[in-house]
Order: structure tokens, then C-alpha cells, then sequence
């Protein structure tokens, strides 16, 4: 059983890489094609998580941020990061702090986005507290989502939560405070935090297309 199991994730895990490398590529030639199927391959279903959906900017560009980067983090990475957060908590271990869960978000993170947003914002309410919790939370389909948008709250301009609806420079400059990537160290990073920025926009007008009436 062990042996079919892993036979059968290495399949599943083959085909991701191939699907994730070819709209990868596509991005280099055409980022709003690449967006598209992108949006397709992780499709954001408020249906699933009733409690923690919200049809506005910040939840809109939570996902998508959280679709860019699945793009960048196969499923069996994502698969272990799950299982070394699951088994520390069993143990009464310290969890460890690296990006994890589907907005590849590390707890210390969250954390500080906690303190900062504190109890006006009524994610704060609904999230943990505690490291082992908020490490399980980030490992979620649904809570994730409200993490996301907790951290976006934090890295926002005090003005931008009364704009309304977002700008395209909003957008990207929010997805790369996300990516930590403001600062390029060569003309490679540049190009690909570009490339982040530009296809997180393309993904939540996307999302924005389909999702709103």
C-alpha cells in the first residue's frame, strides 16, 4: 500500500510540475493568457469557505497571490511543509518558521500581522494566536485566505483601505511587498519580480471577471 501510494503521488506530482512549468513559460510570452489559466487551475470557490469569504480587493488579491505562488511551489513541497508544521506540533516542538500552506505565508508573519492590524479588523478576531495554531491555520484552504488578507492589511498605506477598489498600482505594489522583492539584486530578479507583480494583477482581474456580477 505504501508503495502504490508513493507511486501514485509521484504521478500526481510529475503531472503538476508539467502543468505549472508549461503556464510558467507561457507567463515569459504572455502574461494575461498565463493568468487566465492560472485563475482556472486554482479557482477561488467562496462556496468552500463561507465564513472566511469576502467578495472585496483584499480577499480578491489574497487569492491570487496565493495562486502565483502555488505556481511557484509544487504539491509535494507543499506536502512536506505540512507534514514537518503537523509533526512538530505533535511533538511539542517549536514549528519552523518558513513560508508555508497555500499563500506560502511563515507564521512569524502572520503573527506580526496580528499585532499590527489588533482587534479593529474583524479578521484578527477569527484568526489564533499561537504559533503551533497559526502554523495549522496557514496550512488551510479557508483560514490561509483570512491570513492573507491580514498580512496584505499590514504591508497596505493607511489610505488605500478607503480607496475602494484597487489600481493596478496598488496591486503591484502590494503584491511585491508580498515577495519581499522590492530590492533586485541583479537584472535576472528584476525581470522575475516584474513577472510576479504583472501576473498577480492579471490573476485578480481575473478572479474579479469571474466571481463578480
Amino acid at each position: 500500500m505504501l508503495l502504490l501510494a508513493a507511486i501514485a503521488t509521484a504521478i500526481v506530482g510529475l503531472f503538476d510540475h508539467e502543468e505549472r512549468q508549461s503556464i510558467a513559460q507561457l507567463a515569459g510570452k504572455d502574461v494575461p493568457a498565463a493568468a487566465g489559466r492560472l485563475a482556472r487551475k486554482y479557482p477561488l470557490r467562496p462556496e468552500n469557505c463561507p465564513d472566511a469569504w469576502q467578495l472585496d480587493e483584499y480577499h480578491l488579491l489574497a487569492g491570487a497571490l496565493a495562486a502565483v505562488e502555488r505556481l511557484n511551489t509544487s504539491i509535494i513541497e507543499h506536502a512536506v511543509e505540512a507534514a514537518v508544521v503537523r509533526a512538530a506540533v505533535l511533538a511539542g516542538l517549536p514549528v519552523p518558521d518558513f513560508s508555508i500552506g497555500p499563500g506560502q505565508i511563515r507564521p512569524s508573519t502572520a503573527a506580526a500581522a496580528v499585532r499590527k492590524i489588533g482587534s479593529a479588523e474583524p479578521e484578527a478576531t477569527q484568526l489564533a494566536t499561537g504559533r503551533p495554531q497559526i502554523a495549522l491555520e496557514l496550512l488551510s484552504e479557508c483560514a490561509s485566505l483570512d491570513w492573507g488578507v491580514a498580512v496584505l492589511k499590514m504591508l497596505s498605506p493607511p489610505r488605500l483601505a478607503a480607496a475602494g477598489e484597487f489600481s493596478r498600482e496598488a496591486v503591484m505594489d502590494l503584491a511585491g511587498k508580498y515577495n519581499s522583492q522590492f530590492t533586485a539584486a541583479s537584472n535576472e530578479a528584476v525581470v522575475a519580480n516584474y513577472l510576479y507583480r504583472e501576473l498577480t494583477y492579471q490573476v485578480f482581474q481575473e478572479y474579479k471577471f469571474l466571481l463578480r456580477p
